[in-house]
């Protein structure tokens, strides 16, 4: 976890940041990390539509056998971020964030 401050200096070094960081105050109970599921759907930040993975994956030409793969962090209700997709709108860093959480996928 790290202070807004810190977030901002980083994000001007790597700015693919933005894609793995979550408001930590957005998140509402444990964080669980899966696999994707049937229905899975999501709203990525700055897309401004609500998508199934499915389609997701099509439209980022993702192929099929890496799809299952693929890590989705959830915080039991809501999917907050899905690997090489990004974070939901509703858990995205904005102007009244405090503290960020940085997702750092390892390969």
């Amino acid at each position: 976890m790290l202070t807004k401050k810190d977030f901002l200096i980083q994000k001007k070094i790597h700015n693919l940041l933005f894609k793995n960081a979550l408001d930590y105050a957005k998140i509402s109970e444990n964080l669980w990390l899966r696999s994707r599921e049937d229905g899975d759907r999501i709203n990525i930040a700055g897309r401004g539509c609500t998508k199934t993975l499915k389609k997701l994956y099509n439209e980022q030409h993702i192929p099929v056998w890496e799809r299952d793969g693929l890590a989705v962090l959830t915080d039991g209700k809501r999917l907050l971020w899905v690997e090489r997709l990004g974070v939901a709108q509703m858990a995205a860093v904005d102007a009244d964030t405090e503290y960020v959480l940085l997702i750092e996928p390892q390969l």
